[in-house]
């Protein structure tokens, strides 16, 4: 987190830097202009038109500043597009003074009844003219070399903050994101050389512009500007393979996503297996607690079955033993009965009978 932040608070520092530099290429046309306004010579004519400028430099710098607080990526072209439309108007950079020495344009102006004359006066210097014309074309791609930075830069931001995010997103890639920064550090340093070279580039131009009649040799500058451009598409291909890397790094952090899913998935399934599982396990075990109990009641069957065969076979040997006769049997049952039969008789005629209840009472008849 703490990169996160040392990540934003540079990104702030150079909003900040384009702010700043903004401000200031506006502030030095806003201030020609009103130096051109304070001439006391001036028609009304070119004051109105200067006021007008000075109207419309104003607010191109409100709605670049606000395009830059919004960290626009577009804010830049913004800037150099409406600084080359104020440059290129009618009414304002081909009718003031020579911008580039303040000091003899005012002078000159001074001395002219209309900046129109002054207009004609300085078309018959052709000399100074194609020195100015030159500082320009190479200003104009030093603005351009600038912007390109700074949409690099830009870009350099949003992709450390997306590098950051997939950190955190997936442990597993940490090797991978440690190389992109390691790349963006190789970006910020590229990036503060080429400021710097712009930089020097700029120095030498302002160097170059209070010299306005010598001659300017640009060899050198083709020299740097061709060397920011290769540097710039080494930037570009280094920049396309990192969107390429993090492309890689999402779809790998999906694909986890979608095995951790089928993951879950199947463990519930197995959960619900194991569940049913245990319920076949506990019948199983009642019915095995059961199927024992059914074991030892078959068993005292059988041995209940067994003690009735050998009483069978006791009762049998003991019939044997005591040699009874059938026959016997029958005549002393017939005594028996016989001899019950007469006493009921003799009971009868005593009249003297009794029965006895369930409770063991006795009732005499």
């Amino acid at each position: 987190m703490s990169k996160a932040k040392s990540i934003q608070n540079s990104a702030k520092n150079d909003q900040a830097s384009i702010l700043k530099t903004t401000n200031q290429r506006f502030d030095i046309i806003s201030n020609k202009i009103e130096k051109l306004l304070n001439n006391p010579k001036l028609n009304q004519q070119y004051k109105s038109q200067l006021l007008a400028q000075l109207s419309k430099t104003k607010q191109l710098k409100i709605n670049a500043e606000e395009k830059i607080k919004e960290n626009n990526t577009n804010s830049t072209d913004y800037v150099n597009n409406s600084i080359d439309s104020l440059k290129n108007s009618n009414d304002f950079d081909k009718n003031q003074p020579n911008s580039y020495d303040d000091a003899t344009s005012d002078e000159k102006f001074e001395s002219m009844s209309s900046p129109f004359e002054y207009e004609t006066k300085q078309q018959i210097q052709p000399e100074q003219n194609v020195n100015k014309t030159t500082i320009d074309e190479i200003t104009n791609q030093v603005f351009q070399l600038q912007s390109k930075i700074d949409i690099i830069k830009s870009q350099n931001d949003q992709l450390k903050l997306q590098i950051l995010d997939e950190k955190e997103k997936s442990e597993k890639l940490e090797k991978e994101n440690q190389n992109l920064n390691e790349l963006n550090d190789n970006f910020r340093y590229l990036n503060e050389n080429l400021q710097t070279q712009v930089q020097e580039l700029n120095e030498r131009l302002k160097a170059s512009a209070i010299a306005v009649e010598t001659s300017i040799d640009t060899s050198s500058y083709d020299k740097q500007i061709k060397k920011l451009q290769e540097e710039n598409d080494q930037l570009k291909m280094q920049l396309q393979a990192s969107q390429e890397q993090i492309k890689q790094f999402s779809q790998n952090s999906q694909n986890l996503e979608s095995l951790f899913i089928q993951v879950k998935k199947k463990s519930e399934i197995i959960a619900k297996k194991n569940v049913h599982l245990k319920k076949m396990l506990s019948e199983s075990q009642s019915m095995l607690e059961n199927n024992s109990k059914f074991n030892e009641i078959e068993n005292k069957v059988k041995e209940l079955e067994n003690d009735n065969s050998k009483l069978k076979e006791e009762n049998a040997t003991l019939r044997s033993q005591l040699g009874l006769d059938e026959s016997k049997n029958e005549r002393k049952k017939l005594e028996l009965i016989e001899s019950l039969i007469e006493t009921s008789k003799s009971m009868i005629d005593s009249d003297d009978i009794s029965f006895s209840d369930e409770e063991g009472n006795q009732s005499n008849v």
